[in-house]
């Protein structure tokens, strides 16, 4: 009698999870580095995403796969499920925003740019054009004007602004490479 009272909750929970969450509209979730599965559906019951947050601990006894979640920005759906949800997070499908830099901008106008984005956390804030360009390259004598080309880049909530400016570099080198 008390297995099958333990088998029917484990399964009215389990079919909890592919329910479509209480949401009308499109929501956005932001998941920090180092955030945890356990403090992920604490939030989410407290949101009311989950009837119950310590059953998610049984069930990641027997789904363990799934408490690989990525950092990121997240765009949750009306008619999403929880394992829909946990899937996005488990494969790291982040919302990617664009970021366009303008043929013709200096280095000056490409740092305000960045730093009037507000997706970006500006962490060049006072460093000068030759600690940036060590920062990014190694090499503070790397002239910072013309390294940068006219191109449109997916921006991720998480990405540092030195990741940033190392990736903008390389698309330059590579450029640079096959046309030269």
């Amino acid at each position: 009698m008390v297995l099958a009272a333990a088998w029917y909750l484990f399964d009215y929970h389990e079919r909890q999870l592919s329910v479509s969450l209480p949401i009308e509209e499109s929501t956005v979730i932001n998941v920090n580095p180092g955030t945890s599965f356990q403090q992920l559906m604490r939030r989410f019951e407290s949101k009311g995403w989950v009837s119950n947050a310590d059953f998610m601990r049984l069930y990641i006894r027997l789904h363990p796969e799934i408490t690989s979640i990525r950092a990121g920005e997240y765009a949750i759906e009306p008619g999403s499920s929880l394992l829909d949800v946990i899937g996005k997070m488990n494969r790291g499908e982040v919302i990617a925003h664009r970021f366009t830099i303008i043929e013709g901008h200096t280095f000056r106008q490409l740092m305000s740019a960045l730093q009037a984005d507000d997706r970006l956390q500006f962490t060049l804030e006072g460093k000068t054009e030759q600690e940036i360009m060590e920062a990014i390259t190694g090499d503070p004598d790397l002239p910072a004007e013309g390294m940068f080309l006219a191109e449109t880049i997916n921006l991720f909530v998480v990405q540092r602004m030195l990741k940033f400016c190392a990736e903008l570099i390389g698309i330059c080198k590579r450029f640079l490479k096959v046309s030269g």
